[in-house]
């Protein structure tokens, strides 16, 4: 017998295997026609949804990376501005929180260290006042023995301490610290050697 709805080989007479139309005969009753059970079609709102929510999160989970790294940066380098010394390997240098108690919000810094030389900068959002850039320096040359090499609205001061030339550029802008196991500089002249 073949199925009266797709035309497939019934092989009990009941049941249509291929679109699961089913025969059923009660009493002296005419068979009936029971429609095959159905498996309704998924939305594909639902599966669109899930897609848009794995893609938020992902873009979540990447933007709080990079707030996490922003905030964790911009906190150790806030914490450098309210240290009282500037570390790079051996080198300690008296940072000028220390000497002059002012707070100053860094913008930026870049940094190389290194075991034989390195240098680290710090860049402020505000300038320094004249006061701030001479009682910084005065400090350097009267309690840490810096000799200053070249100076006008820029400070340049060199030290030899142990095996290190340390060098502290002091800016209005900015403060660069550097140390290198050979002088950078002619202490005779003063220009780079």
């Amino acid at each position: 017998m073949y199925c009266p709805n797709c035309g497939n080989e019934m092989k009990d007479n009941n049941f249509c295997t291929k679109c699961g139309y089913s025969k059923k005969e009660t009493n002296n009753s005419p068979a009936q026609v029971v429609p095959a059970p159905t498996n309704p079609k998924r939305s594909s709102k639902g599966g669109v949804a899930i897609v848009i929510i794995i893609a938020v999160l992902i873009i979540l989970a990447f933007v709080g990376m990079f707030v996490a790294i922003f905030v964790f940066t911009f906190k150790a380098v806030i914490g450098i501005s309210t240290k009282e010394f500037i570390e790079m390997n051996d080198v300690k240098i008296p940072s000028i929180y220390k000497v002059t108690g002012t707070k100053h919000r860094i913008c930026g810094t870049s940094f190389s260290i290194g075991s034989g030389e390195g240098y680290m900068t710090l860049n402020f959002c505000s300038e320094l006042t004249d006061k701030e850039l001479k009682e910084y320096v005065d400090y350097l040359i009267d309690e840490e023995d810096y000799e200053l090499y070249e100076g006008s609205d820029e400070y340049n001061l060199r030290k030899e301490s142990g095996d290190f030339y340390i060098y502290v550029a002091v800016r209005r802008e900015a403060i660069h610290y550097s140390y290198s196991k050979e002088a950078m500089i002619d202490s005779n002249d003063g220009l780079g050697v």
